[in-house]
């Protein structure tokens, strides 16, 4: 198993592949950015919304592993892309909420229905130790999150 690097996706990024939805509805989406990154082997990590920066650190970073392997060899390496880990990610919970989420491909779009965010994806399966972040604005004290379809069945790595 090699590393990826982290990715992060700029709403830009995100609307350029989003042919499912037309130019109105792009334009509501909530999204702002999406982090990606690597999980802790073997872990039960859970779907979650993160309000507040010690959230952050118990429902997510604490998952995140601080070393991982190089690519290409058995070394491992300080996991230092991870904007999420190393806190380059540098979220206003005044603004912004944050969804962390497993077992998904790619994020198209976030919609707000009934005060809770819809999170639109491509419907392919995704890695259960890989997880994507992400930062949505802020639509009230207590919203749940949706996905407009299940999860495919995670892929192997």
């Amino acid at each position: 198993m090699g590393c990826d690097e982290v990715r992060t996706l700029e709403l830009e990024d995100v609307e350029e592949n989003n042919g499912d939805f037309d130019d109105q509805q792009k334009s509501k989406s909530l999204l702002i950015k999406a982090y990606s990154g690597r999980l802790q082997i073997d872990i039960v990590f859970q779907d979650t919304l993160i309000k507040t920066q010690d959230e952050l650190d118990d429902k997510l970073r604490c998952y995140i592993p601080t070393k991982i392997k190089k690519p290409d060899s058995d070394d491992l390496t300080f996991n230092t892309k991870d904007d999420i880990l190393t806190k380059s990610a540098n979220i206003d919970f005044n603004k912004y909420y944050l969804i962390a989420l497993n077992g998904i491909n790619k994020v198209l779009k976030v919609d707000q229905i009934d005060g809770n965010y819809v999170i639109y994806h491509d419907k392919k399966s995704g890695y259960r130790n890989k997880y994507i972040a992400l930062l949505v604005k802020k639509i009230g004290p207590n919203p749940k999150f949706i996905l407009d379809s299940p999860k495919m069945d995670y892929l192997n790595e």
